[in-house]
């Protein structure tokens, strides 16, 4: 292979990479959370068998959970966490949540999450506890 074909290869190789780039590069909808909606913020309560979760979501997109599970033979697990939300449509999406919670026998564990709910007007319902998850605005 000549100089000039080698050029002309990599040429031809640089424009394809570059339009791979650009194709990559484009907007991704997936990460969208949506936008604040002023009837979702508040705090929001769910109750259910031993369990009490509380969101807090703020007018910045920013929010707060805590959660407090009561067991039996006097177990019990608590936590709280950080989170950033959003709306589209009837679907509120916490991204990114960071969680930290510590059990009456002292362990402690964290981690982050991200979860959906359905807002109906006048409920959420969905998340990631079973038990608790239909939430009131109080």
């Amino acid at each position: 292979m000549n100089k000039k074909n080698v050029l002309h290869l990599m040429a031809i190789m640089m424009v394809a990479m570059l339009s791979v780039s650009f194709i990559s590069c484009g907007s991704d909808d997936d990460d969208d959370a949506g936008s604040v909606s002023s009837d979702i913020v508040g705090t929001w309560v769910a109750h259910g068998g031993k369990r009490t979760v509380t969101y807090v979501f703020e007018s910045n997109g920013s929010g707060k959970s805590s959660y407090y599970y009561g067991g039996s033979s006097g177990y019990w697990r608590q936590g709280e966490g950080a989170f950033t939300w959003g709306r589209k449509g009837n679907t509120v999406t916490v991204k990114g949540g960071y969680w930290a919670d510590i059990n009456s026998d002292g362990e402690t564990s964290e981690g982050t999450y991200n979860e959906t709910f359905e807002y109906n007007g006048s409920t959420l319902t969905g998340g990631r506890f079973g038990d608790a998850n239909v939430y009131y605005k109080q």
